[in-house]
This record gives C-alpha cells, sequence and structure tokens, in this order.
C-alpha cells in the first residue's frame, strides 16, 4: 500500500486503485486546421473513454481542442485535428505515434428543438466528445512512479470506464482524486517531457451551475495543474465524479463536471448514431477534417 501525503491528509490507496485510475487518462493532442500529422500541436489535455449505452464516447474538455479561441459564451468555428497519443513510447525521448479522432461533436451553435421533448441546451457548455472505434485499444499507460517506486508500469492497456462506475452525485463524507499526465515539451515529431500528476484530498463544497466545486488541501499553483483539463476525477472507490474543468490559481477551487450532466449530451447523439446506422438524415452539420459535428 502507498501513501500520498499533504499537510492536511493521508490518503492509503492500494496499488490495484492507481492502476485503474491511471489506465482511465489519456494524452490529446491538438494540431491547426487541416494539419497532416501532429508534429507541431498546438495544445495538449487529457480525456477518458466511458461505455454509454454500447457506444465507447471519448470525452474531454471543449477547450482543450479549441485552445485560447474558446471563451465562456462563443466559441471560435475551425475545426482542428485532434488526435490521441497511443503512448507505445521510446522511453529516452519520449516520441509517441497518435490516434486521430474524428466525427466530434461540440456546442458551437444551438440546436432549435423540433418537438416539447426534444432536449435543448440553455447555454454553450465545454464538453467535447465522439464515439470511437476499437482503434484506442492499442493506447497504454506511461510509467507512474511514486517517490522513486514504480506503482504502474508502461505499457499496460489503457479502457474505458462502465456506467456502473459512474457516480451521480458527490458526498462530504468522501476524498476525491485527478490522476493523469501533463505534456510539458514537443519538438521534431511527438517528443514530450511528461509531468506525472496525482492529486489525492480533494473535498466537496458545493454545486453551482452544474459544476461541482471541490476544494484542493494545498494552495494550487496553476502550472503544475495545466494540461490536466480534461482529466477524470475519481473517489477512493474508483468511481467517476466528473471531468476536470478549472482550477483557481493560488487558491484552493477545482470545478468539475459532473458525469451526470456529460450523459445528458451523450443521449441524444447515441440517438443520432442510431439514425446514421440506419442511413436516416441525422439532424447534425458536418464539417472540417474527419467529419466533425456542431450542435
Amino acid at each position: 500500500m502507498y501513501y500520498i501525503k499533504n499537510s492536511l491528509v493521508v490518503n492509503i490507496i492500494t496499488k490495484a486503485y492507481f492502476n485503474f485510475i491511471w489506465s482511465k487518462n489519456y494524452q490529446v493532442v491538438v494540431a491547426p486546421p487541416k494539419s497532416t500529422d501532429f508534429a507541431n500541436f498546438t495544445y495538449s489535455g487529457c480525456g477518458f473513454v466511458v461505455r454509454y449505452k454500447g457506444y465507447n464516447f471519448f470525452i474531454t474538455a471543449d477547450h482543450v481542442i479549441h485552445g485560447e479561441h474558446f471563451e465562456a459564451d462563443e466559441r471560435d468555428a475551425k475545426d482542428n485535428v485532434v488526435g490521441v497519443l497511443l503512448c507505445k513510447n521510446d522511453m529516452e525521448c519520449y516520441a509517441s505515434l497518435v490516434v486521430p479522432l474524428g466525427g466530434i461533436y461540440d456546442f458551437t451553435k444551438y440546436q432549435l428543438p423540433k418537438s416539447k421533448d426534444d432536449l435543448v441546451f440553455p447555454e454553450l457548455v465545454d464538453v467535447a466528445f465522439c464515439k470511437v472505434d476499437e482503434r484506442l485499444k492499442e493506447c497504454v499507460t506511461i510509467e507512474l512512479r511514486i517517490e522513486d517506486e514504480i506503482i504502474v508500469s508502461a505499457g499496460e492497456p489503457k479502457g474505458y470506464i462502465p456506467t456502473e462506475m459512474f457516480l451521480e452525485h458527490p458526498s462530504k463524507d468522501e476524498l476525491y482524486v485527478v490522476a493523469g499526465t501533463i505534456l510539458k515539451v514537443h519538438q521534431n515529431g511527438i517528443r514530450f517531457s511528461p509531468l506525472n500528476a496525482i492529486y489525492c484530498g480533494l473535498e466537496y463544497v458545493e454545486t453551482i451551475d452544474n459544476l461541482f466545486h471541490l476544494k484542493y488541501p494545498q494552495t494550487i499553483d496553476y502550472q503544475q495543474w495545466a494540461g490536466l483539463s480534461g482529466s477524470p476525477v475519481f473517489n477512493n472507490e474508483g468511481k467517476l465524479l466528473g471531468m476536470l474543468l478549472r482550477v483557481e490559481d493560488g487558491g484552493h477551487a477545482v470545478w468539475v463536471k459532473p458525469i451526470s450532466e456529460i450523459v445528458k449530451f451523450l443521449n441524444p447523439t447515441v440517438k443520432l448514431e442510431v439514425q446514421l446506422r440506419h442511413r436516416l438524415p441525422p439532424s447534425l452539420e458536418r464539417s472540417g477534417k474527419g467529419g466533425g459535428r456542431r450542435w
């Protein structure tokens, strides 16, 4: 067993737990529109895969794929090229191949409801996702060490989070964990200096505007969190609370999009995918490389 310590909290977490949560975080890289490769990616972040109603969905934050063009009430319309690192790497230079993602759903504009039963999104949200196939099964873990001890070996298979591991409501009696890899350097292809980050002991404070406000016990240095946006957030039983969106630099606040809110966007998408399967005209605008989709 391993101890994650800070001045306010001591968590005893098993190696199996770390293997589970570490294998559920994927590294995202974003290149400019019409790029043919990711040799000079402009943005990076994290994401995760859920298994929902028979489909695998890759989920990340919208600001990860739109970068500096993301604003709270407006989206840049351009379609960046998005990919996920396989992490089958040369450990000396951390070179990695990338799996491109296509057919990304984001919320650039509203969808007009056709009936009172249609779902209406009252605001633009910081969520983007796409249906994924077997290619992401090739993704593997980066080595995780804690105090020079290997906790998760490199090359372990990654996986998805099933619906039975979704956590609908947080509790003030539980603690929460964010874990992921921050990409710091790139040159001559996808070469990166990874910073593995594990933040334990987050406490639930309140829910505001459909976001969970968590409190991290230490003062937050934004540079030590930048690049973790889109990461899954778990409780100490490995259940998925939601997706990391932002943190308070110099403070303690961590903001999480509940998985219970994210699946509200997946539900109409599943319906549309069924229409596509039966070759019925979908009510979606298609654009960009890989068939990007917008509401």
